[in-house]
């Protein structure tokens, strides 16, 4: 499995219509497959099967083809929706890691929850919604590009107390979208709307194709970058709800690895300053590097974010959006500027400069 695949995995892993009042259609918002989920789930909370091409036919869904995941969504709906497997749920949530055991009681409730989410999916508003959101999102985005291009598609499944911008589409869990209330709503679909059309921001880039010994250390640069950033629009708010999750330690995670920015910093200064100078194992050695930094990179690039935001403002941010290279030395002025950071090293600083020649677009050159 290549990098960039493994990256994807990560960042997850017949076409009925829901009758829906006026108010709540939108040409980019996609509700249907969450017929196929009910009839499914129906069909094993009375210990029946559900046929084979049922499956096949909500998988092909687009909000769940986006999210490339279909065994381990469909693992967890049996398990929690099968009335005879209840002794191996309660064991799988003994034993079950944070993610894992997330997912589980997300989809407890879900099975609690059943006619409130039927009768949301047909009350939300996703026109007024999705126009605050794109109005939002360009608080770190060119002027203007949000009118310049079609809105992103909107899929609502069920899979996960989560967002995922992928393959194109935003995905939204309908529970979770539920969930968090309107205005958190709005945050992070602002959030997903953001990696979306930074999708058309011209880059000054070429990125290394997945095959590429450069590809681990390049999409960890890149990932920092667009987590960190997107995430100054949704995340302070997110952490306040996050503080009531079931599943316990998310908040943690974040506080932890944002403690942790010098020290992680520093060992990836290490790395740039090892691969300067011996390209064996680089590949391993970028796959490394983006283990390192939890959530996706999430908590980490938003540290960055938040001291570039801090001391440059927001127009810098927007001009970097086409260069990772370029956040990267706005984040190296912004420790010094700011004191009792680690700043990243000279050398560090010159192999990603040139990182960034290798694939600077020739005619940026």
């Amino acid at each position: 499995m290549s990098f960039r695949k493994y990256f994807a995995f990560l960042i997850l892993s017949s076409f009925v219509l829901i009758n829906f009042p006026s108010t709540a259609q939108t040409s980019t918002a996609d509700f249907s497959a969450l017929e196929n989920f009910w009839n499914i789930t129906g069909k094993l909370q009375k210990n029946e099967t559900p046929y084979e091409q049922e499956w096949i036919d909500m998988f092909n869904c687009i909000g769940y083809k986006s999210l490339r995941n279909d065994e381990g969504i469909r693992s967890n709906i049996e398990l929690v929706f099968t009335p005879g497997r209840k002794s191996e749920l309660d064991s799988a949530l003994m034993s079950a890691g944070y993610w894992w055991k997330r997912d589980l009681l997300h989809l407890i409730s879900v099975k609690e929850k059943q006619e409130v989410l039927k009768l949301y999916s047909k009350e939300i508003d996703i026109d007024k919604i999705l126009m605050q959101s794109l109005e939002l999102a360009e608080t770190y985005l060119p002027k203007g590009i949000t009118k310049l291009h079609e809105p992103p598609p909107v899929m609502f499944v069920i899979f996960s107390p989560d967002a995922r911008a992928m393959g194109g589409n935003i995905i939204f869990d309908l529970k979770f979208t539920m969930d968090i209330g309107e205005n958190l709503l709005i945050q992070t679909l602002a959030h997903e709307a953001h990696h979306y059309y930074c999708n058309f921001i011209p880059s000054e880039l070429n990125p290394p194709s997945e095959e590429s010994s450069y590809d681990p250390i390049y999409s960890t640069l890149r990932q920092l970058q667009l987590e960190g950033v997107a995430d100054l629009i949704d995340k302070e708010d997110y952490i306040l709800y996050q503080k009531n999750d079931t599943a316990g330690s998310f908040v943690k995670m974040w506080n932890e690895a944002q403690q942790q920015q010098s020290v992680k910093m520093k060992i990836l200064d290490s790395m740039l300053c090892v691969m300067a100078v011996d390209t064996n194992g680089m590949y391993e050695t970028g796959v490394t590097a983006f283990r390192m930094f939890p959530v996706n990179c999430h908590p980490n690039g938003n540290y960055m974010a938040k001291l570039i935001l801090k001391h440059f403002g927001a127009e810098s941010i927007i001009k970097s959006m086409k260069n990772p290279f370029q956040f990267f030395r706005l984040y190296k002025d912004a420790c010094i500027v700011e004191g009792n950071e680690y700043v990243l090293s000279d050398n560090a600083m010159a192999y990603l400069d040139d990182l960034e020649k290798i694939f600077l677009i020739p005619d940026i050159k």
